[in-house]
């Protein structure tokens, strides 16, 4: 499924820290799949909370330190429980450290502006390393455990509702031999991306192929519809990670998220 599906740990924890009334996700309480003739298939029954990265970043950024975007484009009334906080944007860790700061175990970060290119070094008595499945300070502690190519990739678009078949749309409302190499090949600069090819940057004739593909298969029409009117396609490479330690510095730094583990 595309977007942010919120599991339930993410949903208790906005119960108890999320100020902000307004829905951000619809829900949904299936999830299905067409068959060759365009009738439905129910893999599973199950309620999933659905939304989208951008909406979900935006509304905490504007729980926690107030950030003002068009999203959230208002200041949250304050509270007597309110701290201090700052959020450092456009920096890259470039070090972690423990080291003995004014007679203290402390744990030592080096940061780099990316606007500015000024190094900075901040104190932590807690780091949590949320750095994505390319963790930084995972590679520090562990540098053997990297993300896997697992043998496929995902091809993804997004096309306007309304260039699509009324059909489709209807089946949607009332249900609600290339290479990796070739493939991850950039059509403007030739380089070889890694993990996703950018949309607008995919080969047109890899396109190509692939739509050749699909209609050859042949995927069901409505499907179909959608994926020919795709203009700018992306491409993301199904990767796995599993750090087998979580926990670094006698616990005072913390692995999580992506970065500890993809599944």
């Amino acid at each position: 499924m595309v977007g942010a599906c919120l599991g339930s740990n993410a949903e208790e924890f906005l119960l108890q820290h999320d100020r902000i009334v307004r829905p951000f996700s619809h829900t949904s309480l299936r999830v299905q799949a067409l068959r060759d003739n365009n009738s439905v298939c129910v893999f599973v029954y199950a309620k999933r909370n659905v939304t989208n990265w951008n909406t979900f970043y935006f509304r905490l950024r504007s729980c926690f330190d107030g950030y003002i975007s068009s999203h959230y484009p208002s200041l949250l009334d304050p509270v007597e429980s309110d701290g201090v906080v700052r959020y450092e944007h456009l920096t890259e860790a470039l070090d972690i450290s423990f080291d003995t700061y004014k007679g203290y175990p402390k744990m030592v970060l080096t940061f780099a502006d990316k606007a500015t290119q000024k190094v900075f070094r901040m104190e932590a008595d807690l780091v949590i390393a949320a750095d994505d499945p390319n963790s930084f300070v995972r590679n520090k502690y562990l540098p053997k455990i990297q993300r896997q190519y697992v043998g496929y990739i995902a091809w993804r678009g997004t096309v306007n509702d309304k260039e699509v078949s009324a059909s489709t749309r209807a089946v949607f409302v009332q249900n609600s031999a290339e290479s990796l190499e070739e493939i991850m090949t950039d059509a403007f600069d030739s380089r070889r991306h890694h993990n996703i090819v950018p949309a607008g940057h995919v080969w047109k004739d890899v396109w190509n192929w692939l739509l050749n593909k699909a209609q050859t298969k042949p995927l069901p029409a409505p499907l179909l519809d959608i994926i020919a009117k795709i203009e700018r396609p992306f491409i993301q490479v199904i990767t796995e990670l599993s750090s087998p330690q979580a926990a670094f510095e006698n616990g005072t730094v913390l692995v999580v998220g992506d970065a500890l583990s993809m599944y």
